[in-house]
C-alpha cells in the first residue's frame, strides 16, 4: 500500500499524491499499472453492458483491466450503455485518464478467443453482450494458462484483481471525496467517522434483483458474523457501532430490533419502485 500522508483532513487520511503518480514513465506491469495508462499505440476498450448488476460488472471490468495490463495496452472505458448514466459520472471522474477521445479515431476490432491473434491487433475492444463474452473469458483463460506455466499469477486471480482494484480505488478516492463527505455529513455521522473508533460495516442486499439468484440470508446471520469478528479481535460486543448499506429501508429497523444495544448507522434511504439493477436507487 502507498504511504499515507501524515496530515488528516476532516477525519480522512489522504494518500500522498506523489505516491499515486510515481513511475509513470516505467515499464507497464501489475506493479506499475499507471505506466500502462500512458501507452498510446495499443489500447483495450471495455464497453460496459446495460443489463448486468453492479458487482458482476465490476468483477468483469477488473478482469478486462487486468487483461490490458497483461497485454501491455492502455485501458479505456465506454459506459454509454450502462444502466446508470456513465461510469465516469457515477464515480465523479472529472479528471479521469481512462475516458479519452483518442480511441474514437481508431478502428477497433473485437477480441478473439486466441490471444496469438489478438496480439497483432493494436486496438481491441470487448463487451459482455452476445458471443463476445465467451471469447473474452477464453482469451483471458489462454493468458492464464501461459502465465501459470511461467509460474506467474493468473490475471483472473484475486491477487491480480486486487492490484487493479487498488489502483482504481486510489484514483477514485481523490475524485469521490466530496461526494462521500457530503453523504456522511447529511446522515449525521461525521462525529463517528472523526472519532477514530473501530466499527463494523455490512452490505445487505434484499430486493435488487430481477429474479432470485440465491436465497436470502437471515439478518441474525449478519449479527453473528459481526460478533465473531469482534470476539476474535478481543472487543466488547455489548455496545458498538455498525454501519449498514443496503437496498431496503426496513433493514436498520429490523437490525435494531435484533440488537437494541448496538448503534446502527446508515445513509438516507432512497425509495424506489423500480426492479432490477438501477444503481442510483441504492444507498
Amino acid at each position: 500500500l502507498p504511504k499515507q500522508s501524515q496530515e488528516k483532513d476532516h477525519g480522512y487520511y489522504f494518500y500522498d499524491e506523489y505516491k499515486i503518480y510515481e513511475n509513470k514513465s516505467g515499464d507497464c506491469s501489475f506493479d506499475n499499472i499507471l505506466a500502462c495508462q500512458y501507452i498510446q499505440n495499443r489500447t483495450f476498450l471495455y464497453i460496459m453492458a446495460g443489463r448486468f448488476g453492479f458487482g458482476s460488472e465490476m468483477n468483469q471490468l477488473l478482469i478486462g483491466f487486468a487483461y490490458s495490463v497483461a497485454t501491455k495496452r492502455r485501458f479505456l472505458i465506454d459506459s454509454r450503455h450502462w444502466n446508470y448514466g456513465r461510469f465516469e459520472d457515477y464515480f465523479q471522474l472529472i479528471r479521469s485518464k481512462f475516458i479519452l477521445d483518442e480511441w474514437k479515431n481508431h478502428t477497433l476490432k473485437f477480441l478473439e478467443e486466441y490471444d496469438t491473434e489478438n496480439d497483432h491487433v493494436p486496438h481491441l475492444k470487448t463487451t459482455r453482450e452476445g458471443a463476445q463474452v465467451v471469447k473474452f473469458w477464453r482469451a483471458g483463460g489462454n493468458i492464464d494458462r501461459i502465465r501459470v506455466k511461467q509460474k506467474e499469477t493468473p490475471i483472473m486471480s484475486i491477487t491480480i484483481k486486487r492490484k487493479v482494484a487498488h489502483y482504481l480505488w486510489r484514483y477514485m478516492t481523490r475524485e469521490t471525496y466530496e461526494t462521500i463527505k457530503s453523504s456522511i455529513s447529511n446522515a449525521g455521522m461525521l462525529d463517528y467517522f472523526n472519532s477514530n473508533k473501530l466499527f463494523y460495516a455490512c452490505h445487505i442486499r434484499k430486493g435488487d434483483k430481477l429474479r432470485k439468484e440465491a436465497s436470502d440470508i437471515p439478518l441474525n446471520r449478519y449479527i453473528q458474523a459481526i460478533e465473531r469478528l469482534a470476539k476474535n479481535q478481543g472487543m466488547n460486543i455489548t455496545n458498538f457501532s455498525v454501519f449498514v448499506a443496503g437496498d431496503n429501508q426496513e433493514l436498520v429497523h429490523n437490525l435494531k430490533e435484533l440488537k437494541p444495544q448496538w448503534t446502527f448507522l446508515s445513509f438516507h434511504y432512497q425509495n424506489s419502485t423500480k426492479l432490477g439493477h438501477f444503481q442510483d436507487k441504492f444507498n
